[in-house]
């Protein structure tokens, strides 16, 4: 795959650097997350596994040298092959590796919205202010194609501002990620209160609580790199995201609304 980059330079000196940007690849279809409330709850019982397995290996280690608690085994025996068997059925369930997802929502509705704001910002002339509009490539394969752009481009991005869009189109709320990678990914809290104050200016929602995503985006690689980043996203009132690596992701499940929203408020 490759990075897509538009740049709109400013008339005067570049005093300041916005990035929005979007993804343009797909993911596999996910049957474990039709239905998301089994899928979650088979992820959190999975984690809870790890966690027995992790001790099991742990106080094995412990038994080379006090033998005279070997008799605590068996049962940990139990707990690792019970982990092998529920996460070899979710290994199987999690994805069609033989299909992709449409992906109306994730992510071509960030796509067209990047391209949107792009042409109204175009019309204002901007006089210091340099914007680029880049939709990566390999999102769904851990953010490789964002990792990259990072990367290559950091010495000219590092004082920039990142807004990031991920299936921003189906949902009736605007939530925004907090952390990734078990927290040790955060975005900048200041631009997130920002960027909400200019959504609910708009007329838009935003979600309350968390948003619920197993998964990383593109902000997080510019997060990553200490790069000022926000990451929105489309979500309903259980704060998960619609149609998300399903069949039915679809162009007609797209709300022009929420893109004339989200332009109105980057502009």
């Amino acid at each position: 795959s490759q990075n897509v980059i538009g740049v709109i330079e400013p008339g005067k000196k570049i005093r300041k650097t916005v990035i929005f940007t979007s993804h343009h690849d797909s993911g596999f279809i996910s049957p474990l997350f039709k239905d998301r409330n089994h899928g979650i709850f088979f992820i959190k019982t999975g984690i809870v596994f790890s966690f027995f397995a992790g001790l099991s290996i742990i106080l094995n280690m412990a038994f080379f040298l006090f033998p005279r608690y070997s008799y605590f085994q068996p049962v940990l025996f139990i707990f690792l092959l019970s982990y092998f068997i529920l996460f070899t059925f979710i290994s199987f369930r999690i994805k069609d590796w033989k299909k992709f997802s449409p992906g109306a929502n994730d992510n071509l509705s960030a796509v067209a919205l990047i391209l949107s704001i792009a042409e109204k910002i175009k019309k204002l002339k901007l006089k210091n202010t340099m914007v680029l509009f880049v939709s990566f490539g390999c999102e769904e394969i851990s953010a490789v194609g964002s990792q990259k752009y990072v990367g290559k481009h950091y010495n000219e991005i590092k004082d920039a501002v990142c807004i990031n869009f991920d299936a921003i189109g189906s949902g009736s709320y605007f939530g925004f990620m907090d952390i990734e990678r078990i927290g040790l990914v955060r975005y900048d809290e200041k631009l997130k209160k920002d960027f909400k104050r200019c959504i609910v200016q708009n007329k838009g929602k935003i979600a309350k609580g968390k948003v619920r995503l197993f998964g990383i985006t593109d902000g997080g690689s510019f997060a990553r790199k200490n790069i000022k980043a926000v990451s929105i996203l489309g979500v309903d009132e259980n704060n998960l995201i619609p149609f998300w690596h399903q069949e039915n992701d679809t162009a007609d499940k797209i709300k022009a609304e929420n893109i004339e929203i989200l332009t109105n408020a980057c502009l």
